[in-house]
């Protein structure tokens, strides 16, 4: 898929799921997703399918007003489009490993998001340890 994508529309993408994420707007996110979406966290056995199911779960954990703000770094993995995730840590004044996000796309939109939630994670990637707020 993307392959199939233009500069332009990947560059959409890419600063869209940034952007909403870093501001939690659910909604913006969930504009992204493809209908049949699903959502995993491995090892968790957990997974959310289909846009309701991701929505909640994003408006109730990560993305909810009480959980710490985050922020992304673009970046590849095995050719998917991924992003370092970053959480804030209030008392150390700033943003910290969290996760591995990875992203398969169908066209534009969103059909399957996997969160590698490890520092273990970051292994092989060129990514800051932390990010100044």
């Amino acid at each position: 898929t993307l392959r199939s994508l233009d500069d332009r529309d990947l560059k959409r993408v890419v600063e869209g799921f940034v952007a909403a994420w870093e501001r939690a707007d659910v909604d913006a996110i969930v504009s992204m997703l493809a209908e049949d979406v699903v959502l995993a966290m491995p090892p968790e056995p957990t997974w959310f399918a289909g846009r309701a199911a991701v929505a909640a779960f994003l408006a109730a954990t990560p993305l909810a007003a009480t959980t710490p703000r985050h922020r992304l770094v673009p970046t590849w993995s095995n050719g998917q489009l991924a992003f370092g995730h970053y959480s804030w840590r209030k008392e150390r004044n700033v943003f910290v490993r969290h996760a591995i996000t990875v992203l398969s796309l169908r066209n534009t939109e969103i059909e399957q998001i996997t969160f590698f939630r490890s520092t273990d994670a970051f292994t092989g990637f060129d990514l800051p340890e932390r990010i100044a707020p």
